[in-house]
Formats: structure tokens, sequence, C-alpha cells
């Protein structure tokens, strides 16, 4: 029956994908360009899946098809002006740009059961409609931004960069704007380092800016966040909605700060061997939060703006050239990272009137005092030798301190919420 039913069902993927770029310049003055670039990605992806009307899940249908397309079409349009000089020992760059995105993506998905060929693999061949859906996710983004590039000499070095983006993805407060700024000294040219052969070159460098993440999680909530949601249906042949979820209008950009100081070094000109070091302190606030709603309001959860999360680590790479001539060239290198990930605040959560204890994520619990990928679940115990099922430690407050589980104990479901709400419990675990 198994290979039978290899044999008939048939899962069939297509996928078509096309990239395109197409950049202009034009030199205006001396030292001042015009650059414009469109690009974008275009595809469709076609799953139809044929589920035999012999044997397995579909014998009892007469056999069932379903058809599903993607469609997607992503572009960026780019303008920019951009001023290059220099100024005897001075070098000078920048530029200053609009960019505009367009992102629309396409689903279309149906069904049916009942096949009068038993071949057949189109629509037109069943009889019964099991499905039929369609609808588009889509969002814009509008971008202003320059840079300022400033070396003397090419010794002292300076940076900085400006931005404002809008998003669709917000009803009230669409706009963010982020700053960055960046000093570098290359001391291996300064003149107590200029013939130092065994370090030919060294670099410090540092900097300080913000960025910001428009992504408030998936399905709709991501692209129309700010909007009250309703599924239509069919009630006795006349339109019906039903609430999905409230919309959440005062959501915007999560945004980090970041600080970075590190060096480059190359050591030996011979056999020249590269390091580099970095470290860096990432805040990150107006984390975007599941806060819940008391249940009085007819609503589990309110999406925030809330909370407070610490990135910080050592990065370095080490690269060394055994082996550069014209014919050959062996290059060995390492690079590793040191991390820290932690939620130094929670979001305020109605519901209690205080600071949410955890937030449930798949696998992962999120706490004041954790990392994002802490894993949050119950222990597993094995298997019960007697039935078969799966075993798991189960956590109980023994109110009558008997030592063991029965009708006068609270069974605990997350142990640390119901650990950081009843202190002074007396918890015990039941394998």
């Amino acid at each position: 029956m198994l290979w039978h039913k290899a044999t008939y069902d048939q899962r069939n993927r297509t996928r078509n994908n096309v990239l395109g770029n197409v950049f202009l310049r034009a030199d205006i003055v001396k030292g001042l360009t015009f650059e414009t670039r469109l690009g974008g990605e275009y595809y469709n992806n076609a799953f139809d899946n044929y589920t035999n009307p012999y044997y397995g899940s579909s014998a009892g249908q007469n056999g069932s098809l379903s058809k599903t397309r993607y469609e997607l079409l992503n572009y960026t349009f780019l303008q920019m002006l951009r001023y290059t000089q220099q100024f005897g020992k001075h070098n000078l760059q920048a530029f200053v740009a609009h960019e505009s995105t367009t992102f629309d993506y396409y689903t279309f998905s149906g069904s049916k059961s009942g096949l009068v060929d038993p071949k057949g693999t189109e629509l037109e061949n069943a009889i019964t409609l099991s499905g039929l859906t369609s609808y588009i996710h889509n969002y814009r983004l509008e971008s202003y931004f320059s840079q300022l590039l400033y070396d003397y000499e090419g010794k002292y070095l300076f940076s900085g960069s400006l931005r404002r983006d809008g998003t669709s993805r917000f009803l009230n407060n669409k706009w963010g704007t982020f700053a960055s700024v960046g000093l570098g000294w290359v001391v291996s040219k300064e003149n107590f380092l200029k013939e130092k052969e065994w370090l030919p070159y060294f670099k410090l460098k540092t900097s300080y800016g913000t960025v910001g993440d428009q992504e408030v999680g998936s399905g709709n909530a991501s692209y129309y966040s700010g909007y009250d949601v309703y599924d239509l249906g069919n009630f006795m042949g006349l339109p019906s909605a039903v609430f999905n979820r409230i919309g959440y209008p005062d959501l915007t950009w999560e945004k980090a700060k970041i600080f970075q100081v590190g060096a480059e070094f190359t050591f030996l000109k011979s056999r020249a061997i590269e390091l580099q070091l970095d470290y860096y302190h990432k805040t990150t606030d107006n984390l975007v939060f599941d806060s819940r709603l008391a249940p009085s309001t007819g609503n589990g959860i309110w999406k925030v703006n809330d909370g407070k999360l610490v990135n910080s680590g050592f990065e370095f790479n080490l690269q060394t050239h055994l082996v550069n001539t014209k014919d050959w060239r062996v290059d060995v290198g390492v690079n590793g990272e040191l991390l820290s990930n932690k939620l130094t605040q929670m979001p305020y959560d109605k519901s209690i009137k205080g600071e949410k204890i955890i937030d449930i994520s798949g696998i992962f619990g999120r706490s004041k005092g954790h990392s994002l990928y802490d894993i949050y679940t119950q222990e597993y115990r094995g298997v019960n030798p007697q039935t078969g099922a799966a075993q798991w430690t189960m956590h109980y407050a023994d109110n009558n301190n008997n030592g063991s589980y029965d009708a006068g104990d609270t069974a605990i479901s997350s142990l640390h919420e119901y650990q950081t709400q009843n202190p002074n419990a007396n918890i015990k675990r039941k394998r």
C-alpha cells in the first residue's frame, strides 16, 4: 500500500525567478555626479498536489487536488547626488539620496476533491470545492539619507551619516530618524611608526550610531499593524465580518544604539599577518512585545514598543598569508566572537499592572535578566513503560506540606512566572 501511494501521489514544485538592475550616471560638473539605480526581483512559485483516490488520506473523498501560487514583485528606485573633491591634503566625499521600496506578495490557493478522471491533475477534474482563497501582503518604504566622509592625508578619518525612513507598516508613527558618526586614526602613518617594518599598518577606530527595525511580527500584523482586522464570511448569503484582532496604531520603529571600538593591525611585510579586533555594545529599546490585556476588554494581546535589550561582544579575525607569489597564494585564517545577549527591561503588562514577567515565543522564554534565546520548556522524563506515552516533570505548590501531589495542591504551568508571583510558595516537583 505504501508503495502504491508513493507511486500515485504527486507533489510538483516550480519556481521562476528574475533579477534585474539598471544603473545610470551623469557627470554634472567636476566632482559632482548624479546617479540613479532601479533594481528589483520578480518570482512566482507553483505548488501542485495530487492525492490519489485509491489509497491513503483522500481515498474516502475519491482523490483530491490542491494548487497554490505565490508571486513576489519587489523593487527599489534610487536617486543620488554625489560630490567628491580633494583640497590639498584634505579629501572629501559626500552624497544625498532618496530611495523608494515597493514590496507586493500575492498568494492564491484552491483545493477540490472527488476526481472524475483518476489521472487528471487540474482542478476542473474534481467536483467538490474544499477551499479557495487569495490575498496580498504589501508595504512601501521611503528613505532619505546622506553621508559625509573626510580624511586628512589618509591619516585622520571622519564619517557621518543621517537618514530618515518612513514605512507603511505603521499607522500613526511611520517615520524614524537615525544617525551615526565614526572616527579613525591610521597610526602607522605617523612619523614615529613610518619606518617600523614589523608594523606596516596600524589603525584605531570607533563609532556610535542608531539603526531602526520595522519588522513587527508575522502574518498581517507585520504589514498592517495599525488596523483592526476582520475575517469576511458568508452568513445566509450575506457578507459577514468576524473580528480577528485589534490594531496597534501607535506602534513604531524599534531603535538600537550601537557603540563600537576596534583596531586593525598588519604585522611583517614579508609574510603579512592581519589582525582585526572589535568590541561593540548595542542597546535596543522600543522593542515590539506582546502585552497582555485584561480579559474584560475582550482582547488578549496588545503589541507595544517597550522593553530593553543589550547585546555586547568581542570579535576577532586573524589571517596570515603563508605563500604569496605570482603563481601561488596560501592563506590561513581564524575568526570568532564572544557575545552576550540579555533583556534588561520587560514591557509594562496591563493585565498584572506591572512589568511583564515572561514572554513565550515558541520554545524560547523572554524574561528580565535572560537572553532572547533561552529555551523555556518542560523537562522531558522519557517514556512511560506501561503506556508508551511521553512523560514530563510536573511542578506543583505543596500547599499542605505533605510532600506529595494531591487535591489540595496547585499545579504550575509556568514555573518562572509562578515563582515570581509567589516567592514564598513551597514548590515541589513530581516526576
